[in-house]
């Protein structure tokens, strides 16, 4: 598999992670802000049908229908589907909001669930509440409403596209810096290959004082003495020859030298280098006054003359 396969092949599974996180926390968030959003919900909606059952045992006991009736009209108005009111049996108030089809069943009122009295039936939340009346023990009756989800279900659902657009956003976002990544490195490879092409086309001897180095044959000798050096410490000490005046970054080093592996850093660039400085303290005094550091900027190659004092004699 070739290093951009590689890399896309990374980034793929990288974003298909974050997606997969991000989508997660996005329903885990949704699903409490849910349950939330339908538990205030309820219990506003027992709280209206509770008020709504006090004033209709004061009312009945006053005999006036019309106020029991007037007030199951105005919450119908308001957020209520259908309203029912049964005392003793006897349906009292029956009201609808016109949408409802052929009306509740009231005939079918019955004691609080042991939840709390709420059921939860298609796009309403049925409530039913006793009717308590002072001075009797037992309530006269039963309240039972409708209220509309309506509203609810809209909150919950612009909530939920809201959630998706940002985990879209931030998968988007993901993406592009993905992409901006694996072109980099594409470009990074590219150069690469360029340079190599190149030294290839110019595999001639560098000679650099009393340092020769043979890219043919891999060898690297100074004042004839050969340095024996592995692929990497050669590498490195070629493109410093190629170029005596140029400072090489770690950025540059990584590139030619490690152009496969998105996991090399300074640290494999600066052990590298207290290879090769070991290899030369054979031949060389002071390696640093050869592969100097530039501080702040990277290395560079500085080959003394026959009569430097630090010149190791063979």
């Amino acid at each position: 598999m070739s290093p951009v396969r590689r890399e896309v092949l990374l980034v793929g599974v990288l974003l298909l992670a974050a997606i997969v996180a991000s989508v997660w926390i996005a329903l885990d968030g949704y699903r409490g802000y849910r349950a939330e959003v339908v538990a205030d919900y309820r219990v506003q909606s027992e709280l209206m049908a509770a008020t709504y059952a006090r004033v209709v045992g004061a009312w009945w006991v006053r005999d006036n229908v019309e106020m029991i009736d007037e007030g199951a009209r105005l919450m119908v108005v308001g957020s209520a589907r259908f309203v029912c009111v049964v005392v003793r049996g006897e349906t009292l108030v029956s009201r609808r909001d016109d949408d409802f089809g052929d009306g509740p069943p009231c005939e079918t009122v019955e004691a609080p669930a042991a939840d709390g009295g709420d059921r939860t039936r298609g796009e309403f939340l049925d409530v039913t509440v006793p009717i308590p009346v002072t001075g009797l023990r037992d309530p006269v009756g039963m309240v039972r409403v409708g209220f509309d989800r309506a509203h609810v279900i809209g909150q919950l659902r612009s909530r939920a596209w809201a959630t998706a657009g940002i985990a879209t956003a931030a998968n988007a976002a993901l993406l592009v810096v993905g992409l901006r990544w694996i072109l980099l490195r594409r470009r990074r490879t590219t150069a690469l290959g360029a340079q190599t092409d190149e030294r290839s086309q110019n595999a001639a001897r560098i000679v650099r004082g009393p340092l020769e180095i043979d890219p043919t044959s891999k060898t690297a000798r100074w004042a004839g003495r050969d340095l024996g050096l592995t692929p990497k410490p050669f590498a490195l000490l070629q493109l410093l020859a190629e170029d005596p005046d140029r400072v090489l970054s770690d950025d540059d080093l990584l590139a030619a030298i490690w152009p496969d592996s998105p996991y090399a850093n300074s640290r494999d660039v600066k052990q590298l280098v207290y290879s090769l400085r070991k290899r030369l303290r054979d031949v060389v005094a002071e390696p640093a006054d050869v592969v100097v550091n530039v501080k702040g900027f990277g290395y560079k190659l500085v080959v003394p003359d026959g009569h430097d004092p630090n010149l190791k004699a063979v």
